[in-house]
């Protein structure tokens, strides 16, 4: 998965996450209710190059 389609698909890991969480807490006694991916913080490097690609189209 890239970069982009991890921003347009944060819903889906949301619910990804969810469900392994909630399969691996139940045995525990957990019930997952909800999560929420809040931001994807790529690395320095990556963001370092985006912008480089991003200014060289203007």
């Amino acid at each position: 998965m890239n970069l982009d389609d991890a921003f347009e698909q944060k819903n889906d890991i949301a619910k990804a996450v969810e469900d392994e969480l909630e399969r691996a807490m139940s045995v525990y006694g957990y019930e997952i209710v909800q999560t929420l991916i809040v931001d994807i913080e790529p690395d320095e490097h990556v963001k370092r190059a985006m912008n480089e690609i991003n200014a060289g189209k203007f």
